[in-house]
C-alpha cells in the first residue's frame, strides 16, 4: 500500500488545518510542500490529481481528498489512538461533528470576505460595506465560540479534539486578520493551541499576522 500523500502551502491556507491534523494524528505521510504565490499549484501534474487547483489535496493510493474539513475528520477517525475522536454516538462525539462543520461552514466564510476585502484586493475593488457585514457576523460566532470555552480549556472539555482543529484554525486566521481584539477568552485558547508541537509545525512559533500587500 503507497504511503498517503498529502499537497499543502506552507502560506497559511487552509491546508493547514489538514496538515495540523495529520500531525496531531500521526498520519504516516509524504509531504508536498507547493508554493501558492509561485503557482506551484497549477501545474499540469497537479491539477490532474485536483482539477480544482487548490490546496490541500491528499492521495490515498491515488484517490484523492481535497476538502480539509473532511481531511480533518478522516485522520482523527483513522488513527482513534490519537485520542483526536470521541466515542461515535456521545454527546462529545455530537459536539466534535458539530465543531468541524462549525468551522467551515460558518467561519471560515466571513473570514475570507474580511481577507479578500482587506488584505488581497487591490483598495480600489475593496468593498468596505462587505468587511463591515461579515465583521458584525463573525463577532456573533466568536461570542458563541468564547461561551463554550468560558468554563474549559478545550470545546469538549479538558481534552484536546479535532474539535480543535477545525475551530483553532479559523480563530488562529481571524487572529491574522486582527479579528479577535475583543475577544480576550479565545486569545487565551489560541495560546493554549500555539503551544502544541505540531501547530507550531505548521505554523512556526509565533503566530504570522498577514500584511496588506497594497499598503
Amino acid at each position: 500500500m503507497a504511503k498517503t500523500a498529502l499537497y499543502f502551502s506552507p502560506q497559511p491556507t487552509r491546508a493547514a488545518r489538514a496538515r495540523w491534523a495529520f500531525l496531531e494524528a500521526g498520519v504516516d505521510f509524504d509531504a508536498h510542500s507547493m508554493d501558492v504565490f509561485k503557482g506551484e499549484h497549477r501545474t499540469p501534474e497537479y491539477l490532474a490529481l485536483n482539477p480544482l487547483g487548490l490546496v490541500p489535496t491528499a492521495s490515498y493510493d491515488g484517490d484523492a481528498i481535497i476538502e480539509s474539513s473532511a481531511l480533518t475528520w478522516i485522520a482523527a477517525n483513522e488513527h482513534p489512538e490519537a485520542g483526536l475522536v470521541p466515542e461515535l454516538g456521545t454527546a462529545a462525539w455530537r459536539s466534535a461533528v458539530q465543531w468541524t462543520l462549525f468551522g467551515a461552514a460558518e467561519l471560515d466564510r466571513l473570514l475570507a470576505i474580511m481577507t479578500q476585502h482587506t488584505r488581497f484586493r487591490e483598495p480600489s475593488k475593496r468593498d468596505p460595506k462587505a468587511v463591515e457585514a461579515a465583521v458584525e457576523a463573525f463577532g456573533k460566532r466568536a461570542r458563541f465560540v468564547a461561551a463554550a470555552l468560558a468554563d474549559k480549556p478545550f470545546l469538549l472539555g479538558d481534552t484536546f479534539s479535532v474539535a480543535d482543529i477545525c475551530i483553532g484554525h479559523a480563530l488562529v486566521w481571524a487572529n491574522m486578520i486582527d479579528q479577535l481584539g475583543a475577544f480576550p477568552t479565545l486569545m487565551a485558547y489560541i495560546g493554549r493551541l500555539s503551544s502544541r508541537p505540531a501547530l507550531q509545525q505548521v505554523y512556526g512559533k509565533e503566530l504570522p499576522i498577514f500584511p496588506d500587500p497594497h499598503g
